[in-house]
């Protein structure tokens, strides 16, 4: 080439001397369209690349130079090298290295994109730790917002927010953007929320501020927050079906407490802790992981015998021989009487064989029914040692006696348990055929 310069000696352009064979091969130009021609004449456009300004300061300087250069006009890369032959000339050898700089773009693209599905992965990654911690829901929903900005291939211009039920989350130092990606948060196909993600700065005339593959993520992170707001609800509900339950079995006067096949406590209520705590040495031996059926089958002593009958009865209910079984029985202390009813109960539609043992103080009935027994006992010893005869007896025409005084079999000829409505002669057939009616109604006007 034979540079040509301006006055004030810049290279403003240059002339084909002579071109070999390989030269059509690499730019695609005739020999013979080139030789003895400008530089801006064949190759139009050439002046806006930085060739002329390079090969002049080579044929000026005589230091030779290396380099790549795109040329824009051939739409072509060139390894170039440039050498003095003689100043103001200069030789020029230089490749086709298009395919090879389109395979390292390509190459360059990959990576890029291989570091940014890493950074989306990580972050998603991230999202389900989180979620994996029985954290509050706000503070999971805080931490994922956190995690946002980084993911994207501009993480410094990235401001990200979560709304759910119109509680807004947002990253650090957030302020909306002109440019946005967003997706609905839907829970069961309602909607509960948004995610939006801004880009904050000014977008220049090449520049892309989202990639495609971004808004997949967006679409990700919300269909993962939906998730979680799914599985925080099913918790609040379970959470809620257990204090419930607890609340219930904890409010029954009745000591409680749910066995396992082999008989090991799972499960007591509050009564239940409470009865143990305040009558050692049951405390020690009867609260949840006990046996239940052994602490049962070791009693000795004079409740030995009714102890491994309620262990039987027990066995009877795990091993499917009945639903249920009751036993009453007495449980005294130093300091009162008591008697309690047990109660074992198969657990409905279980697969898994459990039972509820229950045991309620039935102490008042007892002494209720004692107290009861000795009253008629009094009334019984009293009415004997009266004369006559006295008796009780249902409202009706043949009036069945319900008790009878032993002064009957004087009175009447019959003894008490004769007149008892059970046998062939009712208290009716010692009244007068005439006087029948009208004492009924005498009776009935009295009453």
């Amino acid at each position: 080439l034979e540079m040509l310069f301006d006055a004030q000696g810049k290279p403003v352009d240059f002339v084909f001397q002579d071109v070999n064979p390989a030269f059509e091969r690499h730019t695609g130009l005739k020999s013979d369209t080139v030789v003895g021609r400008r530089g801006s004449e064949v190759i139009a456009g050439i002046e806006q690349t930085p060739l002329i300004q390079i090969y002049g300061q080579v044929a000026q300087s005589g230091k030779p130079i290396s380099f790549d250069q795109y040329v824009q006009p051939l739409n072509r890369y060139y390894h170039i090298n440039a050498y003095q032959i003689i100043e103001g000339r200069t030789a020029i050898v230089f490749q086709d290295i298009t395919d090879r700089k389109k395979d390292q773009e390509r190459l360059e693209q990959q990576t890029r994109d291989l570091i940014e599905r890493t950074k989306e992965l990580k972050c998603l990654y991230s999202i389900s730790n989180i979620l994996s911690k029985t954290a509050p829901l706000q503070e999971t929903l805080q931490e994922i917002v956190r995690l946002i900005p980084p993911a994207f291939q501009h993480p410094e211009a990235i401001c990200a927010e979560v709304v759910v039920h119109d509680i807004v989350y947002q990253s650090e130092s957030f302020q909306a953007g002109a440019c946005k990606l967003a997706s609905p948060i839907d829970v069961g196909g309602t909607p509960v929320g948004t995610i939006n993600v801004y880009y904050t700065r000014p977008v220049g005339p090449n520049e892309t501020p989202f990639l495609a593959s971004e808004q997949d993520l967006v679409s990700a992170i919300a269909e993962t927050i939906a998730m979680a707001i799914e599985r925080h609800q099913m918790h609040e509900t379970l959470r809620k079906s257990r204090e419930f339950a607890r609340g219930t079995i904890d409010s029954l006067s009745a000591h409680l407490c749910v066995l396992d096949a082999e008989g090991t406590i799972i499960e007591v209520n509050r009564a239940w802790s409470t009865f143990a705590e305040n009558n050692p040495p049951v405390s020690a031996n009867a609260g949840k992981g006990a046996n239940y059926l052994a602490i049962c089958d070791a009693a000795d002593g004079d409740d030995a015998a009714q102890a491994r009958a309620f262990a039987e009865g027990i066995r009877s209910v795990l091993c499917g021989r009945g639903d249920s079984f009751e036993m009453e029985y007495p449980c005294h202390s130093p300091d009162e009487q008591r008697w309690f009813i047990g109660r074992v109960t198969r657990f409905a539609g279980q697969d898994t064989r459990r039972v509820v043992v229950s045991h309620e103080n039935i102490t008042s009935r007892k002494l209720a029914e004692e107290a009861l027994h000795e009253s008629e006992r009094k009334l019984a010893t009293l009415m004997s040692n009266l004369p006559g005869m006295f008796y009780r007896c249902a409202n009706d025409p043949a009036w069945p006696m319900e008790f009878v005084s032993g002064g009957c079999l004087e009175l009447t000829g019959y003894r008490p348990e004769e007149l008892d409505g059970q046998g062939a002669i009712s208290f009716n057939d010692l009244i007068l055929p005439e006087d029948r009616q009208r004492l009924w109604d005498k009776w009935q006007e009295l009453l």
